[in-house]
């Protein structure tokens, strides 16, 4: 896992547009983290908060599902890292799945269930 460059926006934007998200580029921060050619996400961080995103989890949908879960997985453990190297400075760091599979790999690396049955909801813009 590495951070996102500019030149990989394509690429991940393409991976949003097949699977249906449209152009979500207005939405996305600066600070995101890719696994090579199989998968990204995106960070929030508050500014007058300690506490940090991860949003719009994104796989390559010409991967077969066996490579898709293995780069996700790849995600998750890394995003896990990053999350334990932020806690040390007092940032809680969130996300919101509604993919089963993808709330187990994260639950897997040591994310914990903080509220179940929500409905996420968007006011504007979309």
């Amino acid at each position: 896992m590495r951070p996102i460059e500019a030149e990989d926006i394509p690429v991940i934007m393409e991976w949003f547009n097949e699977r249906g998200a449209g152009d979500v580029s207005a939405f996305l921060p600066k600070h995101g983290y890719i696994v090579d050619d199989k998968c990204a996400c995106f960070v929030y961080f508050v500014d007058n908060a300690p506490v940090c995103f991860v949003e719009w989890v994104v796989s390559n949908p010409s991967l077969s599902p066996r490579e898709s879960v293995r780069g996700l997985k790849e995600l998750a453990e890394g995003i896990a890292d990053f999350a334990k190297s932020v806690e040390e400075s007092g940032v809680f760091t969130l996300t919101v799945l509604s993919n089963s599979k993808l709330c187990k790999l994260f639950s897997d690396v040591g994310f914990k269930v903080g509220c179940s049955g929500e409905t996420s909801m968007v006011f504007g813009g979309i």
